[in-house]
């Protein structure tokens, strides 16, 4: 699968356009493939976390999630721009009810 191109950020024709301005960010739009990531390390406690969107608009200096960005200009640009997941509510709901499924099926192997 090809990577995106964001406006903005390739020297191609993008293939993710600028949706609106939210004073100087730019917002994009994606369709996600998931939304739900099971948690590991330090947020054992959580049984997953919920991704809706990428990047943000406040660009703070200590934040890791910078390091996780689609290219190194927007790396650079961290703050500038956000990437929210379009099918945000038809993915969840078909990853919860996966979810659910499994739950049911342990809970029926176990009692």
């Amino acid at each position: 699968m090809a990577q995106p191109k964001y406006e903005g950020y390739c020297e191609c024709i993008p293939t993710k356009l600028v949706r609106e301005k939210f004073g100087d960010v730019n917002v994009y739009a994606q369709n996600a493939k998931s939304l739900l990531t099971k948690a590991t390390g330090f947020i054992g406690n959580y049984d997953f976390t919920l991704n809706p969107y990428r990047g943000c608009q406040y660009g703070c200096s200590y934040c890791y999630a910078a390091a996780f960005t689609p290219n190194a200009q927007m790396r650079q640009d961290w703050g500038k721009w956000v990437i929210f997941k379009e099918n945000s509510a038809e993915i969840l709901a078909k990853e919860l009810k996966k979810w659910y499924k499994k739950i049911l099926i342990l809970l029926l192997v176990y009692t």
